[in-house]
């Protein structure tokens, strides 16, 4: 009897992590074949938008300190964004990978990285809000664990 519930239970833990592998393997392929120039493209225009309002807002001309968007025709880190979903009917011990999916309001962030993969600044078109956000106004310290999270990334 034992031997049959180890044999079980071992069974629906493959049957588990096999269903899991497939979510990830259909993530990294959406990775691996989306088109980064599109994503690019559409996250520079929300940047300049985004830049264009504040400047409305606050009344200031926009050739202050516009962001600094040829960074995202050099060297680029895509962080495809995921969300958890139907989190309210989620139990403990359930394969949290069945409430995992792409976050289609943002699909993608990027980190623009120098040569050394320190992280210069982040950039999205998530609703046309926080679309550029410059590094040099965070901590150094802060800064430094970003950057050890995209080498992470980078690396994976």
């Amino acid at each position: 009897m034992k031997r049959r519930i180890v044999i079980l239970l071992t069974g629906l833990l493959f049957c588990g992590n096999m269903f899991s592998q497939e979510i990830i393997s259909r993530l990294k392929t959406f990775y691996d074949e989306a088109d980064m120039d599109y994503y690019i493209n559409i996250i520079e225009k929300n940047v300049w938008d985004c830049y264009k309002a504040q400047c409305d807002k606050w009344n200031v001309d926009e050739s202050v300190n516009p962001p600094k968007t040829d960074l995202l025709k050099g060297k680029t880190v895509p962080m495809l964004a995921v969300q958890f979903v139907d989190m309210d009917n989620y139990e403990q011990g359930e394969n949290i990978y069945n409430h995992i999916t792409i976050d289609s309001t943002r699909v993608f962030t990027i980190a623009c990285v120098d040569d050394k993969m320190n992280v210069l600044a982040f950039a999205n078109y998530y609703d046309g809000t926080y679309a550029w956000t410059d590094l040099k106004s965070l901590r150094p310290a802060d800064v430094e664990i970003l950057g050890q999270v995209i080498r992470n990334i980078n690396e994976r």
